[in-house]
């Protein structure tokens, strides 16, 4: 399949976005396709300097664009909002997405990056078959689910509740579902963003991955050491986490518990743990590069993520496939993920945000105190992890996609070259504003 795929964000060595467009595109190409990536100039160094260390790597080609300067140093300044930047990118890279369909006979548009659902993008006008997403975002927090929150947490949740209303009835984004043969959102919540009408052309497809699991090792019982990694941000419900392992020591529980990343935060969490008496108990650790989160991973025996609207969550498939059993709640991406072979899946429905983190810590103790449970856990974490393997996510989402389109009765369908179909004397973009 030759296919054109749109991946703003697009790094080797990096996590979330970039890192989902980067392996995707790596993955999409060793399975046999042929990947053109249209990306962001910023990505090319990285990239080059990675084939340059790893000249046997997949290779997709890679076409760039950017903005013109002006507007890239307002981005660079912060005096420009990336939701902007990327609306005006995905605008005026259309001309460059064209050319390089003439080039390389692309019969399939790709958009992957960003992968919010309430994003638009712009390649529909080049009147091909497209597929968009894996996206995310439509997730939400229970307003009771809320309890932590400082007013600037309200304040964000209430504007992110307001825009996943909108974007069912924003124009760009009807044009942009519209334009998609297919819809893959990483969530039923997500799938819910899409109006009716587009619906049946929604497939859920979770976006995150892992190259492989780490070797196996045997669990260590008891399980003493329990850790979060992530961002230190109100949706990552870190003081909620902090009661759960307060609640756990209460009832006994022996174990440390460590935290790894920054973020505003963490003032507060720290404060927190004073109040519940468990500061002593607490290893705060900086953010730290993928190798060295490797080896804390191998260090630990569970995996606390109380997070309360992520669409994805890379470190849970990531803590999986080092075998650590995932506590979380039901909510988002994590709350699919994680099974009750592979985890704790805390149900959050007619619980406060205070209740739930309650039960959790309650329900973490009891798996420390059954320790052939722990060990089933730490085994079905791993094979659960199997099925978020680059290759592995990436072969379904080709699967559902090809199947979808390939079965569409008329003229759009991929046996026959559609970019010679396509109405690219239409497509306009970017004269004077990207290049």
């Amino acid at each position: 399949m030759r296919i054109l795929l749109s991946a703003y964000a697009c790094e080797p060595y990096r996590g979330s976005e970039p890192g989902i467009g980067w392996n995707w595109a790596l993955e999409m190409q060793r399975q046999g396709n042929d990947i053109v990536v249209l990306t962001r100039i910023n990505a090319r160094d990285k990239i080059e300097a990675f084939y340059a260390a790893n000249a046997a790597a997949p290779k997709p080609k890679f076409v760039y664009f950017e903005l013109s300067d002006p507007l890239l140093k307002l981005f660079r300044a912060r005096l420009l909002p990336e939701q902007i930047y990327y609306v005006l990118w995905q605008w005026f890279c259309v001309a460059t997405a064209r050319k390089a369909i003439q080039d390389n006979g692309s019969e399939l548009i790709w958009h992957l990056t960003l992968g919010s659902i309430r994003l638009p993008v712009f390649l529909g006008r080049l009147k091909m078959p497209m597929v968009y997403g894996p996206a995310g975002g439509g997730e939400r927090a229970p307003l009771a689910m809320r309890q932590d929150y400082t007013f600037v947490g309200h304040v964000m949740d209430v504007l992110r509740d307001a825009l996943n209303w909108f974007a069912g009835y924003d124009p760009t984004m009807r044009a942009t579902f519209a334009a998609s043969d297919v819809i893959l959102a990483r969530t039923p919540e997500s799938a819910n963003i899409v109006p009716p009408r587009w619906r049946g052309n929604v497939e859920i497809v979770h976006e995150v991955g892992v190259e492989s699991c780490a070797p196996p090792r045997e669990a260590r019982t008891p399980a003493r050491r329990i850790m979060y990694a992530g961002g230190f941000i109100y949706l990552k419900g870190i003081t909620l986490g902090i009661r759960a392992f307060a609640e756990f020591v209460r009832l006994g529980g022996e174990a440390r518990f460590t935290l790894v990343g920054k973020g505003p935060e963490q003032i507060r969490a720290r404060k927190l743990a004073q109040e519940l008496n468990v500061d002593h108990l607490i290893d705060w650790v900086s953010w730290v590069e993928q190798p060295d989160l490797w080896r804390i991973y191998d260090e630990h025996d569970i995996f606390l993520f109380p997070s309360l609207h992520d669409s994805g969550g890379t470190v849970v498939v990531e803590a999986l496939s080092h075998g650590l059993p995932v506590a979380c709640f039901d909510l988002g991406g994590p709350g699919q993920i994680v099974t009750a072979e592979s985890g704790l899946v805390q149900r959050t429905a007619g619980r406060t945000a205070h209740e739930a983190a309650l039960e959790l810590g309650r329900a973490l103790k009891q798996l420390v105190d059954d320790q052939p449970r722990f060990r089933r856990l730490s085994a079905g974490a791993r094979k659960r992890a199997e099925e978020f393997t680059w290759s592995y996510r990436v072969a379904e989402a080709l699967r559902k996609a090809s199947g979808r389109i390939e079965g569409r009765e008329g003229d759009r369908k991929l046996s026959s070259p559609a970019f010679e179909r396509a109405d690219l004397s239409e497509a306009g973009g970017g004269h004077g504003v990207g290049r």
